[in-house]
């Protein structure tokens, strides 16, 4: 009865640990990133499914761009978002902050620096592809 008792006195202390870590309007910001991070997985496979699918779109020689295509870029997306290199970054990034005790911008809060990291390293990802799907689309018209 007392092992278990202080395995519970354990959890609820690292519990208590997690909460007060953050202030109340970090914990906002970290929910309010949570939701944006949530709303665009949504919003991918909404327009996967909803644009890219019912059009046939095609690649060329290269075949038919489909359901099973996005979901092989989702999943390498996933694996590339959580590599080692990434998750020790944003942790450095994130430890250096808290200890120099910058919990307000610039440059950022803790919370809001791997979030900051995220969204460059996916502009970076994203734009040689865009501007080469939007320069052959204007090389064909």
């Amino acid at each position: 009865m007392m092992q278990a008792t202080t395995a519970a006195a354990r959890v609820a202390s690292g519990w208590d640990r997690i909460r007060g870590g953050l202030t109340r309007s970090e914990w906002a910001t970290v929910g309010g990133m949570a939701a944006v991070v949530i709303g665009l997985h949504v919003l991918g496979f909404f327009l996967l499914f909803a644009f890219v699918v019912p059009h046939h779109f095609d690649l060329g020689d290269a075949g038919i761009f489909g359901v099973g295509l996005g979901i092989t870029a989702y999943t390498l997306g996933l694996r590339h978002a959580f590599d080692a290199d990434h998750i020790g970054a944003i942790d450095n990034t994130t430890r250096k902050l808290m200890t120099d005790g910058q919990r307000s911008p610039p440059p950022a809060p803790p919370p809001r620096a791997g979030c900051r990291y995220t969204r460059s390293c996916a502009c970076r990802s994203c734009s040689p592809p865009a501007c080469r799907c939007w320069t052959r689309s204007t090389a064909r018209s």
